[in-house]
């Protein structure tokens, strides 16, 4: 099965629309900050909301929780955060802005995972998404005249009644890196009541990543093979 390579975890919780403090953010943030694994150096007040952020160690590196008038986002962009990493700062920065801003519901969940994996009998990634998934034949390409720089495919999971969350999925090429795929899964989870829901949130977020790691990997790899053998 192919080897996922994650880029990026993301979560965010709607919350009912308030009046941002920026003292109350502010003790939140020393609160975090003497934590020695989630807290954040930098503390910034903008138009709309606040942001809690690392400084960036490297060009795309981001490592930051933003507070909106309608709900708390917490990102880890290029940081190496591994899924367990993320569920456990995801979960103390939302349980303690509970507790200082007297949040008392959450009106939905929406995690994200993306990451990047190699085909192994494709050495481009356009190649496996057009000829390996697509079934392509290179002669119907010639239509368009031209080489397509990217491709991709994009699906939608509903809900079902075993499955209370939606699911979005994009497979594409990887711009940067031709011999890499972009994946990209979005959950969707609106069953979400305080205060058990602090303690499924990470769920949430599992659930999102397994998606990727187990059931997209897999589904791929069915088509990871020279595309002249049958499936």
């Amino acid at each position: 099965m192919l080897d996922l390579r994650t880029i990026a975890l993301l979560a965010e919780v709607v919350i009912p629309p308030r009046e941002l403090r920026a003292q109350d953010i502010q003790n939140l943030h020393n609160e975090l900050y003497s934590h020695p694994r989630f807290g954040y150096q930098n503390f910034a007040v903008g138009n709309g909301g606040i942001q809690l952020s690392n400084i960036p160690m490297r060009p795309g590196w981001v490592s930051a929780v933003n507070f909106l008038p309608d709900r708390i986002q917490v990102r880890e962009e290029l940081t190496g955060a591994t899924i367990e990493d993320f569920k456990e700062r995801f979960a103390t920065i939302l349980g303690k802005a509970v507790a200082r801003l007297n949040i008392a519901q959450v009106g939905a969940a929406q995690c994200a995972v993306r990451a990047l994996t190699n085909p192994r009998c494709f050495p481009d990634s356009r190649d496996f998404l057009a000829r390996g998934l697509g079934r392509i034949e290179a002669a119907a390409m010639q239509s368009f005249g031209r080489p397509a720089s990217s491709l991709g495919y994009k699906m939608f999971f509903p809900q079902t009644p075993s499955h209370s969350n939606f699911f979005a999925l994009r497979i594409e090429s990887f711009h940067e890196d031709p011999r890499s795929l972009f994946l990209e899964n979005v959950g969707t989870f609106t069953q979400i009541q305080l205060p058990d829901g602090l303690r499924l949130l990470g769920n949430c977020m599992q659930e999102t990543y397994d998606f990727l790691q187990t059931s997209t990997c897999e589904f791929l790899s069915r088509f990871d093979r020279d595309p002249a053998q049958p499936l």
